[in-house]
Formats: structure tokens, C-alpha cells, sequence
């Protein structure tokens, strides 16, 4: 199968073979013809692909390679460590021997817990010592990397997964609340490269909160977010190439449908059609005015729900959250993590913030937040018997709720 050459290629498209009735769980064959076909076909509208296992479809980094795609190849990583070693034993070998642009060690592995942090870390470290000079990573969603940093140190680039349908997200705010997370991330993580694994928009299915699926949202989201790719030079791999029925409700994500039609609307991308910026956080919640800072929803002594609150008069860009609960004879600790202790705001002011991440966390008698300029590094407290001065000082407002 072959098309005409397009004014703009995708840096990246994840990519699975299933179709029709395929299905990965029923253990489906897919033969070198299929995966031939699906492969030239997004041949023309992207440089790279990255896929998600290799047992089974041992074929699909080679046959890629041939149509001179470059391959982010995906090491599958469950809760069994035999299979999981069978599956490392078979990318291993099809890295060394076709050579693929990076290896990725588990989607959404911590997310699904199937492995802890530290288990993940020992899957890189053994990947990367069987394939020398391939960059390794693993891919998850940003709340998950952000609240791991040793397994994001083990990773040699940030390859994170940003889903505003996924969090109730308004198609018309999307962008914005997807470019608020990655500048979040970059600076958590600097200097390291920061890679979009997967993104993307329902075409069809079950609204999520505010998000609504639909072929002509798709479509905008697709758009929407490649000008966001091109403005910033980005690398970025789109959820995904085609529709897979297997998945039943949570199918349509695909460019093309699962007879390889490209869905209404998605050439625009393809066609060189842009966005103008959109995804810069515009105004400020509230307008001007005196800095506040306020608690929305204060979970009860003994629940690990998120603390949630809203800041009104500073752009959100310009400030982060940073939270500090207080326990017993414990003292003060600063929440979600030590290693990152800043919370983002989003466009419209609201955030939230994870306190219950180990200990006793859930029995926090006081609960303090900080609103706070980007460019201030915030006390770090792991027992501290007072919050310094310096918070009060350097933050533009403060709140606290007793429990």
C-alpha cells in the first residue's frame, strides 16, 4: 500500500496491530502481511513508531525498520517476573539485532501497579546492561513519574503520558492544562529530555467529566496538540495509529478506523494545517486583586483522598502550591514528596495535592499550604517541629484547616 508524500509528519505514533476480532488477551496471530500493510500505510505520516511488546510480534520492529521507520520498542512488563524476563529475554534480542532508536520498559506499569518502583528500576538497569548504548526509559502517566523520582532517575529521558480526556477536561482548556503538567514536569526533572509517549482523544465512547468524545473533537484535539508539538520542537508519539475493537469501550483512539480509513477532520494535521497558541495559560482566576489562597476539599482524619483548593489573583504559571502536614509528635512534613514538593495549578487556579504517602499521614492534625513563586525553592521538612519564617515570606498567601 502506498500514498502520496504529506506536507507534515507525526515525530511518533504508538502502534499495535490488532484489528476486527484480534485481540492480544485471546492470544490472536498476526501475520507479517498485516503488520506489512498497517506499517507502510503510516509509513508516510510518521518518522518513528513505538510499540509495546515484542513475544509474539517479533516481527514488527524488523519489518518497521525495513520501511525506514525508527522504533521506540516497548518491553511489556506485568506482574509475573518469569514472563516478564521472557518478554526482556525477546526485545533484548531484537534490539541487537535490527537497532531501534530506544527501549521502553514497562506502559504504565507503576500506574496498574503490576511492579513496584523498585522492581521497574531493576527491569531498566537490566535492559540497559543487555543493550549498551540504547537509550532506556519507561512510560507512565505524569502523576505516577512525578511522585517516583528514583524511578525517573534510573530513566535516561522522561517519557510520560498526558490524557486531559482522562481527567475531565474541557476539549476548549485541554492544551493548556496539558502544557501546564509537561512545564511542571521539565522543571522537576531538568535537564532531562521530557518525550510525550502518548496522547490522544476519544472519537467515540463515554464522556469523562467535561471531556466529550467525538470524531470532530478527535479531531481538533489532534490538531490542537501537534501545532502545541511544532511550536515547541518537540518529540511526541500520538495514542494511536488505529482504532483496536478488542479494547470494547475504550476503543476509539485511533487516526484511522480498524479498516484503515483515516477518521474525518484528521488530515488537517497531516495537510500542514496549524493552531495559533492557545495552550498558554491566559487570564488570571479572578482578575487582579489581592493573592488567595483557599482549601475547596479537606479530606476527613483517617481518608487518603487529595486535598484539593483554588488560588485567586496571580497567574498560575508564575506559582506553584507546596503543602505541609502536621502529625502528632511527628511534626511537619512536607506533602506529596520530598523530591517534589511543589503542586501545579492549573489554568483556572484549582490543584490538588496527594498527603497521604506513607506513615501516618492520614492522621494529620493540621494541614498548611503556601502559594508560591516558581522561583522559590520551599523548605524541605521531614519532622521539622515549626514551619520556618521563611515560607511566610517568601509565599504571597497561606492557608490552614485543623482536622
Amino acid at each position: 500500500m502506498s500514498t502520496a508524500p504529506v506536507a507534515y509528519q507525526l515525530y511518533g505514533l504508538d502502534y499495535s496491530p490488532y484489528i476486527g476480532s484480534q485481540s492480544p488477551s485471546a492470544g490472536s496471530t498476526i501475520n507479517d502481511d498485516q503488520i506489512t500493510q498497517q506499517l507502510e500505510l503510516v509509513a508516510s505520516y510518521t518518522k518513528t513508531i513505538r510499540t509495546y511488546t515484542c513475544t509474539g510480534l517479533e516481527h514488527v520492529a524488523p519489518i518497521a525498520k525495513s520501511l525506514g521507520l525508527g522504533v521506540y520498542l516497548g518491553v511489556w512488563i506485568g506482574s509475573n517476573d518469569s514472563t516478564n524476563q521472557a518478554e526482556i529475554a525477546d526485545c533484548v534480542s531484537i534490539a541487537n539485532s535490527v537497532g531501534v532508536e530506544a527501549i521502553v520498559v514497562g506502559s504504565e506499569s507503576l500506574l496498574q501497579n503490576y511492579v513496584t518502583p523498585q522492581q521497574l528500576i531493576a527491569y531498566i538497569n537490566e535492559v540497559r546492561a543487555d543493550v549498551p548504548g540504547v537509550p532506556v526509559t519507561t512510560a507512565d502517566t505524569v502523576t505516577m513519574l512525578e511522585n517516583n523520582p528514583d524511578v525517573v532517575a534510573a530513566c535516561d529521558f522522561v517519557y510520560v503520558n498526558y490524557y486531559p480526556f482522562w481527567e475531565g477536561v474541557a476539549l476548549s482548556s485541554a492544551l493548556a492544562d496539558l502544557n501546564a503538567e509537561d512545564a511542571y514536569l521539565r522543571a522537576a526533572y531538568a535537564p532531562k529530555e521530557v518525550i510525550v509517549s502518548e496522547t490522544g482523544w476519544q472519537s467515540f465512547g463515554s464522556a469523562v467529566g467535561n471531556a466529550a468524545p467525538s470524531a470532530e473533537n478527535a479531531a481538533y484535539y489532534f490538531l490542537d496538540f501537534e501545532s502545541w508539538a511544532q511550536a515547541g520542537q518537540r518529540k511526541t508519539f500520538y495514542f494511536e495509529a488505529h482504532d483496536e475493537p478488542w479494547k470494547g469501550t475504550d476503543d476509539g483512539w485511533g487516526i484511522w478506523d480498524d479498516t484503515l480509513t483515516m477518521k474525518p477532520g484528521t488530515e488537517a494535521v497531516f495537510n500542514g494545517e496549524t493552531i495559533a497558541n492557545n495552550w498558554t495559560c491566559g487570564a488570571t482566576p479572578g482578575g487582579s486583586g489581592s493573592p488567595i489562597l483557599q482549601f475547596t476539599s479537606v479530606p476527613a482524619l483517617g481518608s487518603s483522598a487529595l486535598l484539593q483548593g483554588h488560588e485567586w489573583h496571580e497567574p498560575p504559571a508564575n506559582y506553584y502550591v507546596v503543602v505541609y502536614i502536621h502529625v502528632g509528635s511527628a511534626g511537619w512534613w512536607v506533602k506529596p514528596y520530598a523530591a517534589n514538593p511543589n503542586t501545579l495549578i492549573n489554568c483556572d487556579g484549582s490543584w490538588s495535592a496527594n498527603i497521604v504517602t506513607g506513615g501516618s499521614d492520614a492522621s494529620a492534625d493540621t494541614i498548611t499550604a503556601f502559594l508560591i513563586p516558581t522561583t522559590y525553592s520551599p523548605p524541605i521538612l521531614e519532622g521539622a517541629s515549626n514551619l520556618p519564617q521563611a515560607l511566610y515570606t517568601n509565599s504571597v498567601a497561606n492557608v490552614t484547616a485543623q482536622r
